[in-house]
């Protein structure tokens, strides 16, 4: 800001225009910077710097003989600089120096108020850029229900316009009551709702978009609620996903029953006549009526054989469902686990015999008694030993080894077949994994007796695991607590 006395008004304009280089930062931005006032008293005096001589040309075709730059200070920082050109000599005394300060004071004040109101003008356009472009939808409604501000996600989410909306009141644009929005207003507290059915689908006239909402009560001067902020981000496609999902659950759940309900039928249809099979083919073996001719007594071994087998797929189909449904049930008591092992194990020496496998049972008589289902365990062993006599070449080992130590009980079925990749190591346990995978497998069965196996040992508290190397043989082992368990252990091993 220039201003000049007893010279042509466009002397202020020229002054800029030629100082505007070295010789303006001089001056000018000094003052600014430092908000003290400069003055000379008169520009040809010998004590002036030699720089100001550059001037010379300029002032003295301007007739201007002494400058004064007064700052321009507004609550305590610079808001311009003052500069004021005399065509004569002037002392600036004290009086003066007063006058000039006092109509810089006045002007800065008025300046700084103009640049204030044009700062709060640019932050209150910028703040409007924000709410409108914000990805949330926003909207305010003042203690007359009536909306005052919408977004543009607002009115996306909505199906209105701005000028539909704003101006009218919640009651004109939506005819349903909101009970949020007049819980906010009554209790002065925040209210958050989500998958809320609010806005009509403008794609599906039918249905209702969904959306995520805040209300937010706004306070006036007094303290009273001036209006509610609601804030909100639409939803519909995460509820529709969870909609199809509870949809996919359900169906599940009840493919899940029809399956159940379909093993328990097929179990009983199957075992009838698997029973008549089994009874009949012990008689006939047995002599019943009449001893059999020594020719026919390998094939009533093998319908026998046959039969057993396949009461065991089905047993182990029913026990594989009742895993995946949560059902398995163990039924505990105190037993010789010594007994159990070295029993199932006598039981399976015909099929190591036919295999021309050499079984090795290492049970000491020391063991302590479990707390356990003796019947899933015997199972437990019996599925080791069925996968290592198919797994273990003629002429190989295995080896059946228990031992009590620490409070845990192991047992460990070791072979000296193939053994297993590394890769296959992590999944052995899965439902429906079978060891040979290969196209040209010999190795029948479901892949179902790892799994069985390992949902009754963990049922138990106890663990499973193996340890293989291709070509060196596999190691399959299971461990169970020894000693009395816990009644709420009792109970949640009981019901898993």
């Amino acid at each position: 800001m220039a201003a000049t006395v007893g010279l042509p008004p466009d002397v202020p304009r020229l002054i800029d225009r030629a100082l505007a280089g070295s010789e303006r930062e001089m001056l000018v931005a000094t003052v600014q910077r430092t908000c003290q006032p400069v003055y000379l008293p008169d520009w040809r005096a010998p004590e002036l710097e030699p720089r100001l001589t550059a001037w010379w040309e300029l002032l003295e075709g301007l007739a201007v003989r002494a400058i004064a730059n007064l700052p321009l200070k507004f609550q305590g920082r610079s808001v311009g600089v003052l500069s004021l050109a005399f065509p004569e000599p002037t002392e600036f005394g004290a009086s003066l120096q007063d006058a000039l300060e006092l109509i810089a004071n006045h002007l800065a004040a008025n300046v700084g108020a103009a640049l204030d109101r044009q700062a709060l003008r640019r932050d209150r356009a910028f703040q409007d850029r924000l709410i409108a472009h914000a990805p949330w939808a926003i909207a305010y409604i003042d203690r007359d229900r009536v909306y005052r501000l919408v977004n543009d996600a607002w009115c996306s989410l909505s199906g209105l316009s701005r000028e539909e909306a704003v101006g009218r009141s919640y009651a004109e644009l939506f005819p349903e009551p909101n009970p949020r929005l007049e819980a906010v207003f009554e209790f002065g507290r925040t209210v958050t709702v989500t998958g809320l059915p609010m806005y009509p689908d403008p794609d599906d006239p039918g249905r209702l978009r969904h959306w995520d909402a805040t209300y937010c009560p706004v306070p006036g001067e007094a303290g009273e609620i001036a209006g509610v902020l609601v804030m909100g981000a639409e939803t519909t496609d995460r509820q529709r996903l969870l909609e199809a999902e509870r949809e996919r659950a359900e169906a599940a759940e009840s493919a899940s029953a029809f399956k159940d309900g379909f093993l328990a039928i097929l179990s009983h249809e199957l075992r009838t006549p698997l029973n008549a099979i089994t009874g009949f083919g012990s008689l006939l073996l047995d002599g019943t009526p009449a001893e059999p001719l020594p020719e026919q007594v390998p094939y009533l071994e093998r319908v026998l054989q046959g039969a057993d087998h396949l009461v065991s797929l089905i047993d182990q189909l029913l026990d594989a469902s009742r895993i995946q449904a949560g059902q398995l049930r163990v039924h505990l008591r105190e037993f010789d686990v010594a007994t159990v092992i070295r029993t199932t194990c006598s039981q399976a020496a015909s099929r190591f015999a036919d295999a021309q496998v050499t079984l090795i049972v290492d049970v000491p008589d020391d063991l302590p008694p479990l707390l356990a289902d003796d019947h899933r365990i015997a199972q437990v062993v019996d599925n080791l030993l069925s996968n290592a006599a198919k797994f273990t070449p003629p002429g190989g080992t295995v080896t059946v080894l228990a031992r009590a130590d620490g409070g845990h009980f192991l047992c460990e079925v070791a072979d000296t077949g193939s053994g297993i990749p590394e890769e296959r190591l992590e999944t052995v346990f899965d439902l429906f994994v079978q060891l040979d995978m290969s196209s040209t497998r010999v190795h029948g069965g479901l892949g179902l007796g790892l799994a069985i196996m390992r949902a009754l040992v963990e049922a138990h508290g106890g663990e499973v695991g193996v340890r293989s190397h291709l070509g060196s043989g596999s190691a399959f082992w299971f461990t169970l607590p020894v000693g009395v368990t816990p009644a709420s252990e009792l109970a949640d091993q009981v019901s898993r």
